[in-house]
């Protein structure tokens, strides 16, 4: 692969200012941003009378995006065709492309390249304070082949990341059918009631079979403190920075336990439920996620937080939330005591559990092929750009 001539931006971008004043009863489309390469999106629509803003630039298909707060982590695109006649503030200068010249799926390819990012880090001290200006952007030089050759390398880009998708919605495909079999697993609903009471099921209250956790720890300013959050929708688990004693504000930390049950007081109302897996054993906690011991003889913690991947189930729980605001309302541990659950034999139970382990065993080597494929763009337009510079 020969190397490509390298053209700085200012032989193709041209600035344009389709400056638009806001007329007060007028609604306008609006667009961001996001970093790190994923492109344009449409925010909410505003109404003129509703911002500060007086004018607003709208935006053409194929035009030339960055923001000048975030240009340098990877906050530009060029837009797409749903994205023309969006308006953005001046924050967001656009350049018209020299299509003679350049390809515009070639550029927008160029703008998801970490390596172009690296040319738009501003020089000096708090670089998060600095922001990209329009003439360092068009000083940046980048490979251009002919134009010929740059719409073949866009289309195997953009062949490629179809691909990638199409990876990505199967895994999420997955998780969603996996959180279903989960929660149907759980709960047997192909049995009739009477079906189950003659196999063992009882009705009991969640307080019958679970004791809430009473271990804590006086936080010690000199102190760090493994922590982690819980996923919504049945996701488990993850990882946090450490508590450090010395920036936290709570006296008081709560140890949790392998093997435990756990869920999020303020985002139950979605599905934060989990049991805690052993490379977590010792980690802390806030009394934001009160942890629960299983009596052994008669409760699965896993069958448990299976049976409330429902999303179902999650309603009746969160109709006793309390607070203001459904993103406010927590749900008390006293609720989740209460909650009555037809509960199957224990041995019954570890079947289940294990049926719906196995079949988590398979998500989990999509998401990792998944993630594994994703992480295959940087090498693609390494493979693309890097070569020709």
């Amino acid at each position: 692969m020969r190397a490509a001539e390298q053209v700085p931006l200012s032989a193709l971008l041209t600035p344009t200012n389709d400056e638009v004043v806001l007329q007060p009863d007028t609604t306008y489309r609006t667009a961001g941003i996001y970093s790190f390469g994923r492109g344009l999106f449409e925010r909410e629509p505003i109404l003129g009378v509703d911002t500060s803003y007086t004018t607003l630039l709208r935006i053409r298909e194929n035009q030339f995006v960055v923001s000048k707060l975030n240009g340098w982590e990877g906050a530009v695109d060029v837009v797409s065709p749903g994205l023309d006649g969006c308006h953005v503030s001046s924050e967001y200068p656009a350049f018209t492309i020299d299509d003679e010249r350049a390809d515009p799926r070639y550029i927008r390819w160029i703008a998801r390249w970490p390596a172009f990012w690296d040319k738009l880090i501003p020089r000096g001290s708090m670089v998060r304070r600095k922001r990209v200006q329009p003439k360092q952007l068009l000083d940046v030089r980048i490979p251009l082949p002919q134009l010929d050759e740059q719409v073949r390398i866009a289309a195997r880009l953009d062949r490629a990341r179809a691909a990638l998708d199409r990876t990505t919605q199967l895994s999420e495909r997955s998780h969603q059918l996996t959180g279903a079999f989960a929660a149907a697993c759980a709960s047997a609903p192909h049995l009739s009631a009477n079906e189950r009471f003659a196999r063992g099921w009882s009705r009991v209250q969640l307080r019958e079979v679970l004791t809430r956790s009473g271990e804590q720890m006086i936080v010690d300013p000199t102190g760090s403190y493994a922590n982690v959050g819980i996923y919504s929708f049945g996701r488990g688990l993850f990882e946090k920075p450490p508590i450090e004693g010395d920036a936290t504000s709570a006296r008081t930390l709560f140890p949790i336990r392998a093997g435990q049950f756990i869920y999020s007081r303020l985002f139950a109302f979605e599905g934060a439920y989990a049991t805690v897996p052993e490379k977590f054993d010792g980690y802390c906690v806030s009394n934001e996620f009160p942890s629960f011991q299983a009596d052994p003889d008669l409760l699965e913690a896993a069958w448990l937080a299976s049976y409330l991947r429902s999303p179902d189930r999650w309603a009746d729980l969160a109709a006793t939330s309390i607070g203001l605001g459904v993103r406010r309302q927590r749900v008390p541990v006293d609720a989740v005591l209460a909650h009555e659950v037809l509960l199957p034999p224990i041995e019954e139970q570890r079947a289940m559990v294990r049926s719906i382990q196995r079949v988590e065993a398979i998500r989990t080597l999509r998401t990792r092929s998944a993630t594994r494929v994703a992480a295959t763009v940087p090498s693609l337009l390494n493979q693309e750009f890097g070569a020709r510079s």
